[in-house]
């Protein structure tokens, strides 16, 4: 079964910034349901089974988080967060769910449907000037371990990338970063493998080079040069399941406009795949041209969203403006779908079905799910584009 979530965050910092999700359609406000305890979990078919998200009517209000299916349906609460408390870091990988709140890390292997707490933090309305923090969270590719980047109660370095299993037991270090910040982009535990960034968390700095750690040798390995402002700056990469080959989304920069994080990106996009092992760079298609502009006449700046098709370590996605491609190994890329808008969120492509949110800069946000053989589309739910969706 592969999981699709979709989760509240509120921004703490740079490098991992957060997002605010106030979805206000009244998709949202069905009656509440307990969850199911005992529920069955479906195989993993590479299709989206449950959405996940949090929500509540207020801003005043605690965080409840829901599941509900991913074809549509009605919601189902799992628990309500306390006040005040943020889930700032969240990842998914088939049936297995991991947030982490200031309060600690809490995992599900039901496909979000219950949730237990593996970690517990120090905080800091305990007396500390800072509580215990986590600077990434990732699980692994086999979807056995959480790997996470941890800073301990009133330190400012010494960040720890660590492993925990699924039941918060056998606990390791794998390395301490001397930097501020360990932002890690995915974890395998077969390939003993490890993408992140290192950077500065609590402050305004920049990522740094995008490295690759052999974690037998403990030897970094930058994937490209200068990549905070190609690959980084896109907020657009994956790496494959069998930690092989990187896919990148790579735009222009223009420093003069602040696109949201202190930079704005402009055609053209070139798509490209990194060969982990030789880092061999091929390209595999190109989105967008030098100086577009909107139908007003202003400059347009795009986010192209990019990923692996689920189940596939050699075919990708990427998106121009309102449709979604494929390329299967590097072959012409095709056409899967077209939405009524700009697509701003593909939380799940598969070559059966796909989960996209799309919109533009009003209320009109749509999260549904596309059928390939019927070319059927089905609304999950509608609200504020506000809503920031990840998964799989």
């Amino acid at each position: 079964m592969i999981l699709l979530i979709l989760i509240l965050l509120a921004g703490i910092g740079f490098a991992a910034w957060y997002f605010l999700i106030k979805n206000k359609d009244s998709g949202n406000s069905t009656t509440n349901q307990q969850p199911t305890q005992q529920a069955v979990v479906p195989e993993n078919t590479n299709t989206p089974d449950t959405v996940v998200y949090a929500y509540h009517e207020k801003d005043t209000d605690p965080y409840t988080i829901y599941w509900r299916p991913a074809e549509g349906g009605e919601r189902s609460k799992i628990a309500t967060l306390q006040k005040n408390e943020v889930i700032n870091q969240f990842d998914v990988q088939k049936n297995v769910v991991a947030y982490a709140t200031d309060s600690g890390i809490n995992v599900s292997t039901d496909g979000g449907r219950t949730f237990s707490p593996v970690v517990t933090f120090e905080k800091a309305d305990n007396g500390n000037t800072l509580g215990d923090q986590v600077t990434s969270l990732q699980i692994s590719k086999e979807g056995t371990k959480i790997a996470y980047g941890y800073l301990k109660a009133n330190t400012t370095s010494g960040n720890e990338a660590t492993t925990i299993n699924l039941d918060g037991s056998d606990k390791k270090v794998l390395f301490t970063s001397k930097k501020v910040g360990v932002f890690i982009e995915a974890y395998s535990e077969k390939a003993n493998k490890m993408v992140y960034w290192g950077g500065c968390y609590n402050c305004d700095g920049n990522l740094v080079d995008l490295k690759i750690r052999n974690l037998e040798t403990n030897k970094d390995t930058t994937i490209e040069a200068n990549l905070k402002n190609t690959v980084y700056g896109s907020r657009s990469f994956a790496i494959s399941d069998d930690f092989t080959t990187l896919v990148a989304a790579q735009g222009i920069i223009d420093s003069s406009v602040d696109g949201g994080v202190g930079i704005a990106l402009t055609g053209p996009f070139t798509i490209n795949k990194f060969d982990l092992k030789t880092l061999e760079k091929t390209k595999i298609a190109t989105v967008g041209s030098a100086n577009e502009k909107n139908a007003n006449g202003t400059p347009k700046y795009r986010d192209v969203l990019v990923g692996f098709v689920a189940g596939s370590n050699t075919s990708i996605y990427y998106t121009d403006d309102e449709s979604v491609y494929t390329s299967d190994d590097g072959s012409q890329p095709t056409l899967m779908f077209s939405a009524n808008k700009n697509i701003l969120f593909t939380p799940f492509i598969g070559t059966d079905s796909a989960i996209t949110g799309s919109g533009e800069d009003t209320s009109d946000y749509l999260l549904t799910n596309y059928d390939v053989a019927t070319k059927k589309t089905t609304k999950i739910f509608a609200g504020d584009n506000n809503t920031l969706i990840m998964g799989v």
